[in-house]
């Protein structure tokens, strides 16, 4: 470790509760809570509420979603940590999805549309070749991901996606590292028989600053 004060004990203990309830035929709600206890952190209460409604007329459905969340440095944040002195905070964000979702041909191609935004305090970042990990006091990351999924037979499944991003720590103004502005991703899966799938898949980051 670069850091001599590891401490490589930590606990944590915490429960989840979820609720689904569909009010109509057309509209589902989800919410649930979590409630956390860290040995060396603050406890945290999180949560999440969803709403979903399908429109039967045009096979599609539109979704909304908000959530907050609290996340502790992992044991890979903390053993790299080469500056101690400066501790690693948790993380917290509140975070947004609005989308929709619809289907093709009966039902063989699904197209989905999702613009999505994150406030995030305390973004926890690392310096490559320094081995330092630190804190951004203000982040925010936003974007639009598209995608669809197609059964093309019984046999042959294929995938596909492209995510546009901004993320900005927001103190400076600067773009934050090793996010990429775009993403495209493809993926096929081959059912050879009932024990054998084949499948390959492919990613590529296009435009993005600092460390990869």
């Amino acid at each position: 470790s670069d850091n001599p004060g590891f401490n490589t004990e930590f606990e944590q203990t915490g429960g989840f509760l979820q609720v689904i309830a569909n009010l109509t035929d057309s509209l589902e709600l989800r919410g649930g809570v979590r409630a956390d206890h860290f040995s060396e952190y603050d406890d945290a209460v999180t949560g999440n509420l969803e709403a979903i409604y399908f429109v039967e007329e045009l096979q599609a459905s539109l979704f909304a979603k908000i959530a907050n969340s609290y996340s502790p440095p992992t044991g890979q944040d903390l053993i790299f940590d080469a500056d101690p002195a400066t501790p690693v905070n948790p993380e917290e964000s509140v975070s947004y999805e609005l989308g929709l979702r619809k289907t093709f041909d009966n039902q063989m191609l699904e197209v989905e549309v999702v613009y999505f935004r994150n406030e995030i305090d305390d973004l926890i970042d690392f310096v490559a070749f320094v081995f330092d990990g630190f804190n951004v006091d203000e982040a925010l990351t936003e974007g639009v991901e598209t995608g669809f999924s197609y059964q093309v037979s019984e046999a042959l499944s294929l995938r596909g996606s492209y995510t546009y991003l901004t993320a900005e720590n927001e103190a400076t103004g600067e773009r934050l590292e090793k996010r990429p502005r775009h993403t495209l991703q493809a993926s096929a899966k081959l059912l050879v028989t009932e024990d054998i799938n084949l499948g390959i898949s492919a990613t590529s980051y296009i435009d993005r600053v600092g460390f990869a």
